[in-house]
């Protein structure tokens, strides 16, 4: 009996991805990588050998809390996200709330710019360096080179308590607040101050330029007028550019807060921090007071002038119509 042939197969033409997944592909395996290479010690990811890595540092010292932290950060990147939790819950026990501070404790102290001070502060215990991670990257920096945090020595830091450290901590804070609000008091009373000298200087220079004027034509005692009006536009258009680019300024600066808060996830509300919001509350309502000066001098023209002005418009109308019409 003759072989039957082998019956042709024809290839199937799958449909391109588009360019938009092959952009968030490229952009998560950049992501990975970048991971794997700060935190994953040269090694692939591989589930099992992290998780159990992890569980063993978590038993460890502070510096191995560090090391603990660093395993969660690698198994967060690489895990879906309810996988995560389901690790955090049935392979580590630990709350969702401890793992996010050991992953932010290893993203602060195991830093370039911290990491090869983190063998000096690791004596300091891991409940110590949790209080210090509120402090910049600088000042602990500086606390493990022989200098200070909140005017506290290493020595100090070590002799004291944990409640002690944070007492110390919060009264620093507290001291550097007050004395932050007391400069920005006089900063402010000295601004008013001067405005309210510029202000009468202002006033005596319009009175001297009116008394001058009773002699001179009216077009030359029109001028100081007109050099006035765009003296002072000036000056608002520069305050109004300054007032723009701190709102740049502060939209970088969320960028940055969220680009490096590892507890940031792009599909549920991140809330500012209060410091922030303070901030930004300021330049709105520094926004709302300079829109409600200037719509009070426009209702005072108006009512004092508005006739003047709209003959004024319109004669100006009539010349660009003229102007117009002379060229057809």
């Amino acid at each position: 009996m003759a072989r039957q042939a082998n019956p042709t197969i024809t290839p199937v033409e799958l449909p391109a991805l588009s360019e938009d997944i092959i952009q968030n592909q490229n952009q998560f395996i950049a992501n990975s990588t970048i991971i794997i290479e700060q935190f994953g010690d040269g090694l692939p990811y591989e589930r099992t050998r992290v998780v159990n890595e992890a569980r063993f540092f978590a038993s460890q010292s502070a510096e191995a809390m560090l090391q603990f932290g660093k395993r969660l950060i690698l198994i967060k990147e690489n895990e879906p996200y309810g996988e995560f939790l389901n690790i955090l819950k049935s392979d580590l026990d630990i709350p969702e709330r401890t793992a996010q501070r050991l992953m932010q404790a290893a993203f602060k102290y195991l830093s370039p710019k911290l990491s090869s001070n983190t063998p000096t502060l690791a004596h300091l215990g891991s409940s110590k360096l949790f209080e210090l991670m509120v402090e910049d990257d600088d000042e602990i920096k500086a606390l493990a080179t022989g200098g200070t945090v909140a005017n506290l020595t290493l020595d100090d830091v070590e002799k004291m308590t944990v409640r002690e450290l944070r007492a110390a901590l919060k009264k620093a804070k507290q001291d550097a607040k007050e004395q932050q609000a007391k400069i920005t008091e006089d900063f402010d009373a000295v601004l008013k101050r001067n405005a309210v000298l510029s202000r009468e200087k202002e006033e005596i220079a319009l009175k001297l330029t009116q008394f001058e004027m009773k002699t001179i034509p009216l077009d030359e005692r029109l001028e100081p007028f007109k050099e006035q009006i765009a003296t002072i536009q000036s000056r608002i258009n520069e305050q109004l550019e300054q007032q723009r680019q701190l709102v740049k300024m502060l939209d970088d600066l969320q960028k940055d807060i969220i680009q490096n808060d590892p507890s940031y996830l792009p599909d549920e509300p991140y809330s500012l921090p209060p410091s922030l919001q303070l901030v930004l509350m300021a330049l709105h309502e520094s926004l709302k007071i300079t829109l409600a000066q200037a719509k009070t001098t426009y209702r005072e023209l108006w009512i004092n002038f508005s006739g003047d002005v709209e003959s004024a418009l319109n004669e100006e109308d009539q010349v660009i119509n003229e102007a117009i019409n002379g060229l057809v």
